[in-house]
Parts: structure tokens; C-alpha cells; sequence
């Protein structure tokens, strides 16, 4: 659950670049939507190419988050730089 916490405090932060935010977010949209390069209906290989962005959507996501957290410390919901993160030891 924390992680899920983690990355809507990611898309909802105004200082992560939209960029970034674009290809997780569009990589969601296109394992969800049923315009794919290769169609579902042709067996195997139109889920393999759903796969492969499954997979990336989660190496991404982990990796970004990951990055996000180190970098960030959420207290409360709140993103707070690391100079305000000092203040509070």
C-alpha cells in the first residue's frame, strides 16, 4: 500500500517532469486500452506485446518510485525536499 502511496505522490508532484510522468502514464494506457500494435486476437503474440509493456511499466515504476522516495521524504502525505527533511531531525 505504501508504494501505491508513494507513486500518487510522484504523478501529483509539480516538480517531477511531465515527461516522465507521460510514459509511465502512457504505458498504463496502452496495456489498458485495446489498441495494441499487435491485436489481442491473434493468439500468443498479441498478449506477448501486452507482457512486455506489463513488464516495463513495472521495471519503470519501480524504478522511478524507488528514485522518487530516495531522493524525497513523504511525512503525512506530505513531499517535502531533503534541505526541509534536515530541518526536522
Amino acid at each position: 500500500m505504501k508504494d501505491i502511496k508513494y507513486f500518487f505522490e510522484y504523478i501529483k508532484d509539480k516538480e517531477v517532469p511531465f515527461l516522465k510522468k507521460g510514459l509511465i502514464l502512457g504505458s498504463f494506457l496502452y496495456f489498458i486500452l485495446p489498441i495494441d500494435i499487435v491485436p489481442d486476437f491473434i493468439f500468443a503474440m498479441g498478449w506477448l506485446d501486452d507482457a512486455a509493456v506489463a513488464v516495463f511499466i513495472w521495471n519503470a515504476v519501480k524504478t522511478e518510485i524507488g528514485e522518487y522516495v530516495s531522493k524525497r521524504k513523504i511525512i503525512d502525505s506530505k513531499v517535502i525536499s531533503l534541505e526541509e527533511k534536515r530541518k526536522h531531525k
